[in-house]
């Protein structure tokens, strides 16, 4: 049985990393408002942060729970592995990505723009897990 949700949650992972190019994708393309560009003259770091966490993390962050809430359904031992599983091939191929925006980004701007996005989803995962496996024994 446990490799039968093992496997569930590697193809459920592989689905949402096919869902989270869309949404990253639809989120750098959103032009920021005129009222944002004074403000983000003076914190060009924080509108980054702020608009990277409502534009694309938020969004990952519901298609996540969503994709958890399906594997929840199949994990009946209640697991944690399952739910590494899943975050897996996202953080493989997203961890691909950030080679190259480490390069290309000032350090200081990877770590205030792009690292908390991925921060939320991981502590999310593993929040969830804790909660499915410590609440539903």
């Amino acid at each position: 049985m446990l490799n039968k949700i093992n496997i569930i949650s590697t193809l459920l992972g592989i689905l949402f990393v096919c869902l989270s190019v869309p949404i990253l994708g639809y989120g750098k393309a959103i032009a920021i408002q005129g009222d944002f560009l004074d403000f983000a003259q003076d914190y060009p770091l924080f509108i980054h942060f702020m608009l990277d966490i409502v534009i694309m993390g938020l969004p990952l962050l519901l298609a996540l729970f969503v994709f958890a809430a399906v594997l929840n359904l199949f994990n009946g031992a209640k697991q944690r592995l399952p739910y590494a599983l899943f975050l897996l091939p996202f953080l493989l191929l997203h961890s691909y990505y950030l080679v190259f925006s480490i390069v290309n980004l000032d350090p200081s701007a990877f770590i205030a723009t792009t690292l908390p996005k991925y921060a939320l989803l991981i502590i999310f995962t593993r929040w969830f897990a804790n909660w499915q496996t410590v609440n539903k024994k």
